[in-house]
């Protein structure tokens, strides 16, 4: 009788060790994401286009000294998919916005956009993370 608890150990350990990781994730410990680019310029690299209809995307078209975003994306990305529609916003306020698609394919690419819209002026496929790297 005395063993019969040792049989739900690894369940209460499993359990235990959830519970953390679901109370970490739900209060974290800041809302700031710290970047090793900051102040840093943006690194080289020439990326074709991620689907069809859009252009590619260079270091080269950034450096007119307008202002625009670079977001990276994937379509397999739920933090990508729920911010699709603040970026149309930012789009009709008259952001300009370039992309990188990261470890993705055409037609997947075009199948996000599809269903989130585009904001996207150019669209680079990164399929290695290469740029991200850098």
């Amino acid at each position: 009788m005395k063993r019969n608890w040792l049989v739900w150990m690894p369940l209460l350990a499993l359990a235990f060790v959830a519970g953390l990781a679901i109370f970490r994730l739900a209060n974290p410990n800041t809302d700031y994401v710290s970047s090793e680019m900051v102040g840093k310029p943006l690194p080289e690299f020439t990326l074709p286009a991620a689907t069809d209809g859009v252009e590619g995307l260079t270091t080269a078209n950034f450096r007119d000294g307008k202002p625009r975003m670079l977001n990276i994306f994937a379509s397999w990305c739920l933090p990508c998919q729920a911010e699709a529609p603040y970026l149309d916003q930012l789009k009709a306020a008259g952001v300009e916005f370039h992309a990188i698609a990261i470890r993705d394919k055409p037609e997947d690419v075009a199948k996000f956009l599809a269903q989130n819209g585009n904001p996207f002026v150019r669209i680079g496929a990164d399929q290695d993370m290469l740029v991200q790297l850098q």
